[in-house]
This record gives structure tokens, C-alpha cells and sequence, in this order.
């Protein structure tokens, strides 16, 4: 192959003292079998050893210093990116193999796809499956997060850069639910390409900003989801506002709330649990 007729991959992976786990998702990108990509860490002036493991790499491009979280660091990524697709890896994900060949045999059979969104395995620490996400894509879906799967992480997906150019940056107002507000935009201007096929794994567990979060987590989304209902007198509106009055208030509807949402509420309702008995033996 030659590596200059290849689109380039450009894979931004923000990260702060995640030495634990920021080795494998290098590895997952460096043993892909595709010649030409670009891998950009911005570490945050971790302290725990990441600086030690990023000095092993010499194809890696990266910066550690403090900086002002992780959007801030994923745009700053992005505007050194090389690369006419992006991927963001999070420092404790990684990449299945051969996703790199799989994603670009889409996009280069389909010129039409500008965005690439596959299965995704929700894993504990020690990598072992928890659930497993296969997302839906159009837009009336991805509105509906209480309802159907979404992307629940970028590990999973691939979009051409230029797309920004179009849509913006990421946005910190939207807190950790930020990638999911920069899918909505993506699907308000481009439709996305479903692949049935595992392209990564997201790593679940104590210390993850969307597992601390998980509390609040289906909220932050339908908050912003009705940022994108648009105007009260179009027609999707009523179908999204009464599928929602029906989530909150049909039993029987509750119970369909997608797995990934049931698995976080489960989770978040032991720990309140936990912390309660915790509570109450030391009264």
C-alpha cells in the first residue's frame, strides 16, 4: 500500500493521570493495521507517570501541560490535527482491531458518508464486557436517549474533519455530556453510516467522569436533546415531547429505556445504597 494515497486517520486522545490505563489505548492505535496515522495525546500535566509512558512512543505527538479540561484539550487536538478523519480515543478506551481498515473501507466505498458509527463494548476496569451498545442513528433516535441507544462513546465512530467547519467545536457549557451535544449537530447536518460491527471499547468504572456522573446523566442528555426539538408547532416536537411524557409516566413505557441507561441506574442506585448503610453504621 501506499501510505500516501491513504486518507490519514488523526486520533486525539485527551487525558489527565491515566497511567494506568493510557498504555493499551496507544497500543490500540499503534498495532492497527493501517500505515498512515496520526496520534495526537494532550495530557493535562499528569503526575502519576503518563509522561514517563508517552516518552516510549516516538511516533506519538504530545503536550503535557495543565490545561482547562477535557473539551478544551480535545479542540486544541483537533486544530493540530493533520488528518481527514478523526477519531477520539479517551486515555482508559481502546480501539478493536483492524477499525482503522474497517471504518476507511466505508468511506471510501460511500463518498456520501461523512460520519461512521459501529457497536461499542462497555467494559469494566479489567476490561471484562458489562454491556454491549449497538447504537441507533438517525436524528429522531438520537433525540430520544431515554428511548433508543445512542453512541454512548467516540471510540465507536470516525468523522471527516472538515466537518467542523460546518458544526464547530466541542462545547464545554454541555459538561460530560459534551460529545453527545456534538453528535446532535453532527446528525442536524450530515446523516450517519451504521456499521453492525464492534469498532471499540469504553471503560466503565469508578473513576470516569460519566460513571461519577451517572446520576445525572440521562437528564444532562434530555436537557439537551430539547435544545433540538426545534419550534412547539412542528410536527417532531409532539412526537419527541410525548415520548418523553410517556417515559416519566407510563410504567410500561419505563421499562423499555434502553439497556446502557437501566445498567447506569442500577449502578447509581447501588452506590446511593452503599452510601447509606455506610451513613447509617457509623450513627
Amino acid at each position: 500500500m501506499n501510505n500516501k494515497r491513504l486518507p490519514r486517520f488523526t486520533i486525539v486522545t485527551p487525558s489527565f493521570q491515566k497511567a494506568k490505563f493510557i498504555e493499551q489505548a496507544i497500543q490500540s492505535v499503534l498495532f492497527q493495521d493501517y500505515p498512515n496515522v496520526e496520534h495526537i495525546i494532550l495530557d493535562g500535566g499528569s503526575t502519576d507517570g503518563t509522561v514517563e509512558i508517552l516518552k516510549k512512543y516516538s511516533h506519538l505527538t504530545w503536550l503535557s501541560e495543565p490545561d482547562e479540561g477535557q473539551v478544551a484539550a480535545l479542540n486544541k487536538g483537533i486544530t493540530m490535527a493533520k488528518g481527514e478523519i478523526i477519531g477520539v480515543l479517551n486515555a482508559d478506551d481502546y480501539y478493536e482491531k483492524r477499525a482503522f481498515q474497517t471504518a476507511l473501507r466505508i468511506f471510501q466505498q460511500r463518498s456520501d458518508v461523512s460520519v461512521l458509527v459501529g457497536n461499542c463494548r462497555i467494559v469494566d476496569q479489567d476490561g471484562k464486557t458489562l454491556v454491549f451498545n449497538r447504537p441507533r442513528v438517525r436524528l429522531e433516535e438520537l433525540l430520544q436517549p431515554w428511548r433508543y441507544h445512542f453512541p454512548v462513546n467516540p471510540s465507536a465512530y470516525f468523522y471527516r474533519k472538515k466537518l467542523h467547519s460546518v458544526v464547530g467545536w466541542y462545547q464545554e457549557r454541555h459538561g460530560v455530556a459534551f460529545d453527545y451535544e456534538f453528535l446532535l449537530r453532527l446528525a442536524s447536518k450530515t446523516k450517519f453510516f451504521y456499521l453492525d460491527q464492534v469498532l471499540g471499547n469504553f471503560r466503565y468504572y469508578g473513576e470516569t467522569k460519566a460513571h461519577q456522573n451517572r446520576d445525572h446523566n440521562l437528564s444532562d442528555q434530555i436537557a439537551i436533546s430539547k435544545e433540538y426539538w426545534g419550534e412547539g408547532w412542528k410536527r417532531f416536537f409532539s412526537v419527541y415531547q410525548w415520548s418523553y411524557f410517556g417515559f416519566l409516566f407510563i410504567p410500561q413505557l419505563r421499562k423499555g429505556v434502553n439497556s446502557f441507561q437501566r445498567f447506569r441506574s442500577k449502578v447509581a442506585f447501588r452506590t446511593r445504597l452503599r452510601r447509606a448503610m455506610k451513613k447509617t453504621a457509623k450513627l
